[in-house]
């Protein structure tokens, strides 16, 4: 038999300390030790402006997060709340817009370093 509620609430808890996590999401008690853990972004809870200026991982989380919010307003409202759908976008067009970068930079670092690409060059008149 696996770990009782106690223990997972307390692995949940220990992950909760060590990825730390904005005021401004929203929380959820842990049923058996009544701790709040964060799980979604409700549309009244703040939204940071720039989304630059976050890490990588904080936006992920913060996708994470909107996406729960998502599915939690489908299930109970049977549709979702406009705001989080601009949340949505904002975060799914950082993402992307950070993915795209990435795969510039790999592009670049890697152009001209295939050994066809170094005879090529050779091969060039001057």
């Amino acid at each position: 038999m696996g770990p009782g509620r106690c223990e997972q609430d307390a692995v949940l808890l220990v992950w909760s300390a060590v990825v730390p996590e904005r005021a401004r999401l929203h929380h959820v008690l842990f049923p058996s030790i009544g701790v709040p853990m964060i799980t979604r972004l409700t549309p009244s809870e703040s939204f940071p402006e720039d989304l630059t200026s976050l890490d990588l991982p904080e936006v992920e989380v913060l996708n994470s997060k909107i996406q729960r919010e998502l599915s939690h307003e489908y299930g109970h409202d049977g549709q979702a709340n406009p705001e989080t759908e601009f949340r949505d976008e904002e975060v799914t067009e950082e993402l992307d817009h950070r993915d795209a970068a990435e795969t510039a930079e790999t592009a670049e670092s890697a152009e001209g370093t295939s050994p066809l690409s170094a005879a090529l060059r050779l091969a060039r008149p001057q």
